[in-house]
């Protein structure tokens, strides 16, 4: 072994004696350097919040559950973590995300934001962007003719082949949704605005046009894509039908498949009226403000109907405020809707608006609207559903304690009648969870709305009857003498009376 002393060594010593001269502190040897950088480097994190922030976001992003204390144990209560802002990812979502430093904070991607203007070909942004996007972003982006959003700057999901859809879905089948993310390289994510079994709706910047709008993405299962299908098939053949938007359906915007999932692009719009209900308390509203909804409403079932629709899924959280501090609304979510000679599914609707013909499996007809409509509107009066059922037999007796018994007529047409009867016929009267019991024709609807309004009670009996055929069309509602008295009591100007006259008169739509 040679004893020659390490060169490094060496030429510290001699730094060291120039320093002495200098009056220079003299440089650290090799070892007391590499002690001292990995102190350092230890002390800077302590002291640094961003890694810290960082690990608790990876130990969220990596649980299904972030409700449960134990998955946050370093929170001390669950109320702690509703006050977390968790906007970054959708907690049900749970996504994997690049531990990458944030390239916002580059000199380089400033410099290279600032040269290259968006939108741009994939080309361009393929030159200039590179270095920060995954092969399967590269691969993806050559597919598009221009580039609006590329959302580089936000915590993306990391691409994996053994994983569902490339790591891009949840094990529903739901896409994992990521605030500042792109959809379509165009659309920003901005936030989640709720979910369902169909899959989520995100609020998203379109940096296209400019404009605020709700993308609905759909679950990337068969079955929730081919209705997708269908919905955009209703909404487009309704929006051109209606191209001064007057008839209070939702307007599509676009459409469009990414990574495996149908998204459909539509106007952003307000609460919905059970939100509304819920800022009220469940206090129930006006008669007015319920005869303003409940006219718009028809409007739109009045126009849904001549085309030949049946929306299948009426109920206050489909029916939204297009203002806030307005009463205009609109029908949205399609979702569940067909043609009525191309209907797909028997056993639809929300079960406090399902239609009796649903549940005794009689062939339906948009009347199944009508009967969602009516009990929407004893809702929006009194506060609370008309019809809660905890399960389908109790929404039959619910039904039932109100109307009484179907006639025989009715359920001589019923698939299902062996559910709610026994073999001699009689009613299955069973209580519920609470032990209550309910027995045919015991309540009336002034029971739960009162007896100062006999003309909004004649108006919710024709509408909330066994018989689908008996029950009136929209426009039949329309014509109704206590929509009559209500519009005379409206504070509306002429001219919009005579356009919502014109509206319920019009010729152009017809019931059949």
């Amino acid at each position: 072994m040679s004893l020659r002393p390490n060169l490094r060594e060496q030429r510290l010593k001699f730094e060291n004696k120039t320093s002495a001269k200098l009056s220079l502190p003299p440089k650290l040897s090799l070892e007391e350097s590499r002690s001292r950088r990995n102190h350092a480097s230890i002390s800077s994190v302590k002291n640094s919040q961003i890694p810290k922030l960082h690990v608790k976001l990876m130990s969220i992003a990596n649980e299904d559950v972030v409700s449960s204390r134990r998955m946050l144990g370093g929170l001390k209560s669950t109320k702690t973590a509703k006050r977390i802002n968790l906007s970054m990812i959708s907690p049900t979502n749970a996504p994997p995300v690049s531990t990458r430093a944030n390239p916002a904070d580059s000199f380089f991607f400033q410099r290279r934001r600032k040269s290259v203007k968006l939108p741009a070909a994939p080309e361009i942004v393929l030159e200039n962007f590179k270095d920060m996007m995954n092969d399967f972003e590269q691969r993806e982006i050559v597919e598009y003719k221009m580039v609006y959003f590329l959302g580089i700057t936000s915590l993306k999901v990391i691409p994996d082949e053994e994983l569902p859809n490339m790591g891009y879905d949840n094990d529903k089948g739901d896409y994992k949704i990521i605030v500042g993310d792109h959809l379509d390289y165009r659309y920003e994510i901005l936030s989640m605005i709720g979910k369902g079994s169909f899959g989520q709706v995100c609020k998203c910047l379109d940096h296209k046009t400019k404009e605020i709008l709700a993308v609905k993405i759909i679950k990337n299962k068969r079955k929730f894509h081919k209705q997708g299908l269908i919905e955009v098939k209703l909404l487009k053949s309704m929006h051109d039908q209606d191209p001064d938007d007057v008839y209070h359906i939702v307007r599509i915007k676009a459409h469009f498949l990414f990574r495996n999932h149908l998204c459909i692009v539509f106007e952003l719009l307000s609460l919905s009226l059970y939100d509304f209900l819920k800022q009220n308390n469940f206090k129930g509203l006006s008669l007015k403000l319920v005869a303003q909804f409940a006219i718009q409403m028809l409007i739109g079932l009045q126009f849904s109907k001549s085309l030949k629709i049946i929306h299948c899924d009426l109920k206050p959280e489909n029916v939204l405020l297009k203002n806030m501090n307005k009463s205009g609304i609109k029908i949205i979510d399609f979702g569940s809707g067909c043609y009525e000679d191309e209907r797909i599914y028997t056993y639809i609707q929300s079960r406090f608006y399902r239609a009796p013909e649903i549940m005794l499996g009689i062939p339906y007809t948009s009347a199944i609207d009508m009967w969602s409509f009516g009990c929407i509107l004893v809702e929006l009066y009194i506060g609370y559903p008309f019809f809660p059922g905890e399960n389908e037999a109790e929404q039959f007796l619910r039904i039932v304690e109100v109307l009484g018994v179907p006639s025989e007529s009715l359920l001589g047409k019923s698939t299902r009648k062996n559910v709610f009867f026994d073999s001699f016929g009689c009613l299955k009267i069973v209580p519920n969870s609470r032990g209550k019991i309910r027995y045919p024709g015991t309540r009336t609807f002034e029971d739960y709305i009162g007896k100062e309004n006999p003309l909004f009670i004649e108006f919710l009996q024709d509408i909330i009857q066994w018989h689908p055929e008996l029950r009136p069309s929209p426009s039949e509602a329309l014509n109704h003498p206590w929509i009559a008295s209500m519009i005379k009591k409206q504070p509306s100007s002429v001219k919009k009376r005579r356009v919502l006259k014109s509206l319920i008169d019009t010729s152009e739509l017809s019931d059949m």
